[in-house]
This record gives structure tokens, C-alpha cells and sequence, in this order.
């Protein structure tokens, strides 16, 4: 019999635990990894206006003799997105008819005309599902890319250029504007501000892998990584470049830096949510798929 539980305050980080851990059980990545529950709580959602009560409120946590086994979780972002996060690709009939009502009444709940739900390329019963539900597929998906950590990587940057420890957030959100293109958006800014001022309270942040790069004192490049000591994994999750300021090597030396950090800790691998060129050139491979399912409710 499976039961569920909302979300209180402590429990995202019981989800943590649970990203983990299914991490050591898929032997690679299948759920979100632990940098996109951290970032989601605290970017994603102070930037789309989502408080913490209304994030949590929006998860499903599905349990079974007081055992976690599947989640339904959005991004904060509040724009008709949801995941499921699953302990096992072979799933209870039961389990995945509530997971899929469930998943339909929040949207609804939330005055969404639509559903974008992504699901696993592996995961096979939920897509059954969702075609039989009348969901389609869309055209785009998301592409996690991986890298293996094996030489020492170079950190060097263009002279004039120096990495700088920033703790100014405001300058910090407005590297991020830069690189992301929202820098005519005060407001915006403003509440980037705020949620990377967050980001720094998660319980997987450490400073020390928050690297910035700088040109006389100011913030032009940046790559934060989030690293998984159960699983010596990385994660990349912010990583941008001041839009005056690329082609220079900026996101390679940040990016590397962090890698050879985690490396030093036991790290074998390191992770990002993106398919760009970018990335490829540096020497990640595609290693995980999730389609986004798309489903209208008029």
C-alpha cells in the first residue's frame, strides 16, 4: 500500500538522500542530481517569485512501510513543469496511476493550461503512460553530459584576468544577468540577488567551489560546482560568462579549476545539465535523456 506525504521543511533533504541514493543504485544518472534540488530551491524559485511553503507544497513524496519510493517535484519555477524521481525504472501499477493523477491535479491546481512532464528515456512504463494519457512529445529534451576526471586540468587564465573570491552578491547577480541576458531586467537582477544569497545557506553548497573569475575586481565569469561525496560525482550548476568577456578561455579555466578541486577529494566524474558545443569541446558525452512529455488541460 503506498501512502503520500507532502513535503514539510525537513524533508528536502530527506529527497537529497534519496537523489543519492538512487544515484548508487542506477549507476548513473537517472533522477535529478542533488545540484538541481539544491539550486531549485534556492535560485529557481526566489527568481520566479515561488516562496519556500509554495515549493514544498508542491511536492509528493510517495512512501511504502514508511519507505520513500518515488517523488513528484517541480523547479519552482511555476510554468506547468514536473519530474518524477523513482527509487526503481519498474514501477507499481498502483504507484504510477497516483503518480500520474497526482501530477495532473497540481498543474491544474497551479491554473496551468498545460503539463510538460520530462520523463527518463529508460523509463519505459511511465512513457507508456503518458502516451496512453493523451501526453505528446515535444520536439526538445534535456541532456546531462558527463566527463571523466582524469589528468589535472588547466586553470590558466588570459593576463589581466584573475580568479577572486566574490561574495558581493550584487555583483554577482549581475554577472549572472550578463551571461544569461536578462541585464535590462532590474527587477529580475534584483531577485538574482537574493537567490544566490540562498544558494550559499544550502546544505551542499561549499564556497570553496564557487569560482569567479574577475577583471580588475569585477565578476565576469563563473562555475559553481556541487559535489556528491557518496557517489565522487560533480555537479555544474550555475556556470555562465559576461557576454563582453567570451571566447577568452573564461568558462574552460573556471570549470577546470573546480574539477581539479573535487578530483583532490576522490571525485571520478564530473556532470552537466546541457548539450551545448561548449561542454563537448571540454570533453563531456551525452550519458542521459529525459523527454519532455507535453500534455494540454483546456
Amino acid at each position: 500500500m503506498y501512502t503520500r506525504k507532502k513535503c514539510e521543511k525537513d524533508d528536502i533533504w530527506l529527497i537529497r538522500d534519496f537523489l543519492r541514493e538512487t544515484m548508487k543504485t542506477f549507476g548513473e544518472k537517472v533522477n535529478w542530481h542533488i545540484d538541481r534540488l539544491n539550486f531549485t530551491y534556492s535560485v529557481s524559485r526566489i527568481m520566479n517569485g515561488v516562496s519556500e511553503e509554495k515549493y514544498r507544497d508542491d511536492i509528493t513524496m510517495y512512501m511504502k512501510d514508511d519507505v520513500l519510493e518515488a517523488v513528484l517535484i517541480t523547479e519552482g519555477e511555476n510554468r506547468g513543469e514536473a519530474f518524477f524521481e523513482v527509487k526503481s525504472l519498474v514501477i507499481d501499477e498502483a504507484l504510477k496511476i497516483m503518480m500520474f493523477d497526482d501530477v495532473e491535479e497540481l498543474i491544474k491546481k497551479n491554473d496551468h493550461d498545460f503539463i510538460q512532464l520530462r520523463l527518463h528515456s529508460e523509463a519505459k512504463i511511465l512513457i507508456d503512460e503518458a502516451v496512453y494519457r493523451g501526453y505528446e512529445k515535444v520536439e526538445w529534451s534535456e541532456v546531462t553530459m558527463k566527463k571523466l576526471l582524469i589528468g589535472i586540468e588547466d586553470e590558466s587564465l588570459p593576463e589581466s584576468y584573475t580568479f577572486i573570491n566574490n561574495f558581493n552578491f550584487k555583483e554577482k547577480a549581475t554577472a549572472h544577468a550578463y551571461a544569461f541576458g536578462y541585464y535590462e531586467k532590474e527587477q529580475i537582477i534584483i531577485k538574482a540577488e537574493q537567490g544566490l544569497k540562498a544558494m550559499t545557506t544550502m546544505p551542499d553548497y561549499k564556497s570553496e567551489f564557487d569560482i569567479s573569475i574577475g577583471k580588475d575586481g569585477v565578476e565576469v565569469a563563473f562555475a559553481t560546482m556541487w559535489y556528491d561525496p557518496d557517489n565522487q560525482i560533480g555537479i555544474l550548476e550555475p556556470v555562465g560568462t559576461h557576454k563582453d568577456h567570451r571566447r577568452l578561455g573564461l568558462g574552460k579555466s573556471a570549470i577546470n579549476r573546480g574539477c581539479n578541486m573535487i578530483k583532490a577529494l576522490g571525485a571520478t566524474a564530473v556532470y552537466v545539465g546541457s548539450d551545448q558545443e561548449f561542454y563537448k569541446a571540454l570533453g563531456f558525452s551525452p550519458v542521459s535523456t529525459d523527454y519532455v512529455y507535453k500534455k494540454s488541460l483546456k
